[in-house]
Order: C-alpha cells, then structure tokens, then sequence
C-alpha cells in the first residue's frame, strides 16, 4: 500500500487538475469502446449539464448534441475511427439552452488497426462564439452605415513614414461624389488617384492627422484636376489602428449659390448707393 503522503499528493494534483478545468471551461474524457464506457471529469459533466458520476455510454453523449448538429458530430467521429483527426465545434443543447463548445480526441489502435479507445477534452466556447457574433453584428452595422452615409467616406494606411496615403476603402457616395470606381482605387496612392490634393491642401492636413492624431477640418477648399472640379468639405481622423478617414461632401452647388448671394448682395448695394446719391443731388438742388 502507498504511503499516506503519496496519496495526499496525488489528491492535491487532482483538485488542482479539477480546479484548473474549472477556470479554463475544459472537460476531459475518455472512452472505453471495448466495453463502451464514457469517462467524464467533473467539469465535463458540468458542461453538459449532467449530474456528476453519472454513467454514460457514447450514445448519451450523442444525445446531448444539438439536433441539428448530430448527424455532423457522428459522422467526424466515424471518420475518426479510421484514424483521421478528430477535431470539430458543435453545439449542445443544455436544459434548453445552446452551448457551443470544441472537442478534440487521441484515439487508440491495437495491433490490427482497430480502435480499443480514446482520450480527449471538451472546451465549452459558447462565450467566445457570442463574442464573435456580437463582433459580427457590429461590423454589419458598421457596414451598413458606412455604405448609406450620405457623406463620401475614405479610408487610407499610411505609406512612406505617413508621406502619402494609399486607399484600402471608400463608400457608395464616395465614389459618386469623387467620381471614381472602387475597383479603381484600391491600393493606389491618392496623390496618384487624386493628384490635386497637395495643392487643396489635403495632402498636408493628411500628414499632419496622422503624426498629431488631432483632427482636422478642411472647410470648403477647391479642388481641381483635369477630370474633375470641385468645392469640397472635408473632415480628417485617425483610428486607433493609425488608418486615416477622411469624411467629405461636394459642396460645390452651395459655394455657387453663396457667390450667387454675394453678387446679388454686391448689387444690392450698388443701387442702394446709387439711390441715396441720387436722393442726395435732389436735396442739393
């Protein structure tokens, strides 16, 4: 019989073991296929949400698989017993609630290639599948108001130490406003897409946003170049990724009607001097 100390030791192992699996959400297991017993540790019992010590058998875990995911699961694990990798995600359905988790096994084969077992462990991964769908929910909501914004929307990396700027994306009114393809302009610099951006005064205003992080406004600054002419309205900013955004809208119609304003205030003006001048020489007389 051991000695009392190894058996202390053997048990402190054990609660670490159990401790540890706790922690990381990991069960671990193992199956006799000779006598077809299922060995689960605690912590596989409780992501399956089973009563510890339960006996169970490979079709009592097959039933607690999702319905929808049974023939799957069966299936991965028949190819398994022809000694291909045993490594799949599936979900369970636990007291009516879905758990996704990964299970990965080691099989063993005698002498005549038969499996007499396997070994292996559960990992529950229902949080970082809910993490990951949250993640997808806001990139297509992401998605979609960057597509439906009424303003052009731009995004550049920076090239060159931040001396120029390449297009890695641009939205549906983007390529109206500018008048350009996306397919056109991916990976291309804007000072080759758009070579009037140095002169506007954009290009600086891109340079300096990405070495300050500071936001920069350009209010109604022209731009021209031989294919278009334009009154834009630009907004710079830089992600925490260091990718640089720029938010703009042609405000061309409203820069002629403003001048238009002028003009006619400017002429407004002109008759009212030249009404009072007139009222001036009648008095005079």
């Amino acid at each position: 019989m051991p000695e009392k100390p190894y058996y202390e030791e053997l048990l402190q192992q054990q609660m670490i073991l159990s401790k540890a699996q706790d922690i990381a959400h990991i069960g671990s297991w193992d199956l006799d296929i000779e006598n077809n017993v299922l060995i689960w540790s605690d912590e596989n019992y409780k992501i399956f949400g089973i009563p510890k010590g339960k006996k169970l058998a490979y079709e009592d875990f097959l039933n607690y698989v999702h319905p929808e995911d049974r023939e799957y699961v069966h299936s991965k694990w028949k190819e398994a017993l022809s000694q291909k990798i045993y490594d799949i995600e599936h979900r369970l359905l636990v007291e009516g609630r879905v758990k996704w988790v990964r299970e990965k096994a080691e099989l063993r084969f005698n002498e005549n290639g038969e499996c007499t077992g396997a070994t292996g462990f559960t990992h529950d991964i229902t949080e970082q599948k809910l993490s990951e769908k949250a993640l997808r929910a806001n990139e297509d909501r992401f998605r979609a108001l960057f597509e439906n914004m009424y303003d052009g929307v731009a995004i550049y990396r920076h090239e060159d130490e931040g001396d120029d700027f390449v297009f890695i994306n641009i939205n549906k009114s983007g390529q109206t406003l500018s008048k350009v393809k996306k397919f056109q302009i991916i990976g291309k610099p804007i000072t080759k897409v758009f070579p009037g951006v140095k002169e506007m005064g954009m290009l600086e205003s891109l340079r300096k946003v990405y070495r300050t992080g500071r936001t920069e406004k350009l209010p109604m600054r022209l731009y021209k170049d031989e294919r278009i002419t334009q009154w834009v309205d630009n907004t710079i900013f830089r992600l925490p990724s260091k990718e640089i955004v720029a938010v703009y809208r042609d405000e061309s119609e409203r820069y002629i009607a403003d001048e238009k304003v002028k003009m006619m205030n400017k002429e407004l003006e002109k008759r009212v001097e030249q009404r009072t001048r007139q009222l001036q020489n009648i008095n005079e007389e």
